[in-house]
C-alpha cells in the first residue's frame, strides 16, 4: 500500500461524520461506513456493515510538478462506496455518503495540509438495484515534497 492511499484512507476515517448522512428520502446513518484499503479488507472482511463502506482501491502516479528545490506530486486515487438496503433508496444514500466524503477532503483542503484532494471524473452509481455502487477517482496533489525524492 501506498503512503497516499494510505493517508487519504485515514483523512476519510478520522473525519467522516455519518450524522450528515440523513434525510427524508435516504436512510439515516447509524454509524461511520467501513473505511478502508481494499487489499486490507480483502485479507479480513469485516462482519457486514448495514451502514455501508468506503473502499479505496489504488493510488496510481502521475506527473508531477516542478517548483525548485521542490514539487508537488500528482495521484490518482479510485476507490467505490457500497450500500445495501432494503426500505429506501440506495442511489440517493449512496450519492449522500460520497457528498459527505466530498465535504471531508473540502474541509481538509482549506487547512494548511500535505495533500490537496479533488473529486475527478468518475463513473459515479452504477444504477444496479441489486449491488448498488458508486465509482469515484480523486485526484491528490501531494504539496512540497523535496526534489530528490
Amino acid at each position: 500500500m501506498t503512503r497516499v492511499l494510505f493517508d487519504i484512507k485515514e483523512i476519510a476515517n478520522t473525519n467522516f461524520t455519518f450524522g450528515n448522512v440523513a434525510g427524508a428520502t435516504i436512510e439515516n446513518l447509524t454509524a461511520k461506513p467501513t473505511i478502508e484499503v481494499e487489499r486490507t479488507f480483502l485479507r479480513a472482511p469485516p462482519v457486514n456493515n448495514v451502514n455501508g463502506r468506503i473502499i479505496f482501491t489504488q493510488a496510481l502516479s502521475a506527473r508531477n510538478i516542478e517548483r525548485g528545490p521542490s514539487r508537488d506530486k500528482l495521484w490518482f486515487v479510485d476507490g467505490y462506496i457500497q450500500y445495501d438496503n432494503v426500505s429506501k433508496f440506495d442511489d440517493a444514500t449512496i450519492n449522500a455518503i460520497f457528498a459527505e466524503l466530498e465535504s471531508v477532503y473540502n474541509v481538509y483542503n482549506a487547512a494548511i495540509n500535505t495533500y490537496l484532494v479533488l473529486d475527478s471524473a468518475a463513473p459515479g452509481y452504477n444504477e444496479d438495484p441489486v449491488n448498488a455502487m458508486y465509482d469515484f477517482t480523486l485526484e491528490v496533489t501531494e504539496l512540497g515534497v523535496p526534489a530528490n525524492t
